[in-house]
């Protein structure tokens, strides 16, 4: 890519508007290949450059800072990667732009940008602009339109909205078929949120067809994209918990976790929340054995990923301090119980329903040690 940007530089001149969009294109390689630092160097020499060569009413503005907006987003800076989005509107709306595609484009990656950002309403309302736009074009861009309907989708389902949530994510599944086949694995990403959704509306049947095609396609490709196939078994898991089906649940956690670990190693921080879920599902399951090592390797994972002041933590040292406690291990449980307590007094107030259950298991916990005195301070 570098030496096409040479190229670029030598037949048109750094000051060229396709010289500035290849130097953006070397900015989104590094963001991909995880170097955010040169990354950030280039998108702002590029914004830098477009700025002082071309001025403020240029077309090729609306290109780049879309392009731009794309490198942010590529590195999860939402906030940054949605400023320029806004620059791209406002730039097309100041020149009058009528190019369709590009109004389309603009829309969704602000929708989708304000999803990503905690603003669901803002993002359903651009993300529908987008869609009411590219399904007035008479040829349609697919692919676009296929992340239209999913990003409205997921709008929808952060709202509570999981009908209309199922509705548009069937819609994103039909153009993915149609581009890619049934068997592909990004057909079984698809199936696997559209169970997810279902999950969360109450259809059982629906939920569990919709995951299950999912991992029969993901475990028929294990030559594919492995980052892939590890989150459509995370994502599967979690919906089976949704659904309250433990056993189905810790079973698909435990192959997120295995391919995770091919990609990762098994003792990569990032596994933690996955040994939680393990570690909680096993107690579900009546298996404390396996839950306290799960538990164990989750708080040894988050510590080093999280730090010492994460809920998640605080709900591992819970589970351990009570699973503990059953088992007639006191002084085992008096060791993990504080450390939640410490930490989930940083994030509520005193007066919280949470803490005051925290508080009770630990006063529990000195009794049964007989620190009656402890233990009333507690209760």
């Amino acid at each position: 890519r570098l030496k096409a940007v040479r190229i670029v530089e030598i037949g048109f001149g750094e000051h060229h508007p396709d010289f500035i969009l290849a130097y953006v294109g070397l900015g989104m390689l590094q963001a991909h290949s995880g170097n955010h630092k040169e990354t950030r160097e280039i998108a702002q020499k590029a914004e830098s450059l477009a700025n002082e060569i071309i001025g403020e009413k240029h077309p090729s503005l609306v290109d780049i800072y879309i392009s731009i907006g794309l490198v942010y987003r590529r590195m999860d800076d939402f906030k940054q990667a949605m400023e320029f989005f806004f620059k791209a509107e406002e730039t097309s709306k100041d020149l009058k732009l009528e190019d369709n595609q590009k109004l389309v484009l603009i829309n969704h990656c602000i929708g989708e940008a304000s999803i990503k950002s905690g603003d669901f309403r803002n993002g359903l309302e651009y993300s529908s602009k987008s869609e009411i736009l590219a399904l007035k074009k008479t040829q349609q861009n697919y692919p676009l339109l296929r992340s239209i309907f999913s990003t409205i989708a997921e709008a929808y389902f952060r709202l509570g909205n999981f009908p209309q949530a199922v509705g548009y994510s069937l819609k994103a599944l039909k153009i993915v078929k149609m581009l890619f086949g049934k068997s592909h694995l990004f057909c079984a990403a698809h199936y696997t949120c559209l169970g997810f959704y279902y999950a969360h509306t109450g259809n059982r049947e629906e939920a569990a067809k919709y995951l299950l095609k999912g991992e029969k396609i993901a475990q028929n490709n294990p030559k594919q994209n492995d980052i892939t196939r590890a989150m459509i078994y995370k994502c599967a898991a979690i919906a089976y918990v949704v659904v309250r089906d433990a056993k189905k649940a810790l079973r698909l956690f435990i192959k997120a976790k295995k391919t995770f670990a091919m990609l990762w190693g098994k003792d990569n921080p990032n596994l933690g929340d996955i040994y939680h879920a393990c570690g909680t599902l096993s107690i579900k399951l009546c298996e404390n054995d396996k839950a306290i090592k799960y538990l164990l390797q989750a708080a040894q994972m988050m510590e080093k990923e999280v730090g010492n002041n994460h809920l998640l933590l605080a709900e591992t040292y819970r589970h351990l301090g009570g699973l503990y406690n059953q088992l007639g291990k006191y002084q085992e449980a008096i060791t993990y119980f504080p450390r939640g307590v410490e930490i989930i007094e940083s994030k509520f107030p005193e007066n919280h329903t949470y803490l005051s259950s925290a508080y009770y298991e630990l006063g529990l916990a000195y009794a049964k040690q007989h620190d009656y005195i402890r233990g009333i301070k507690y209760i």
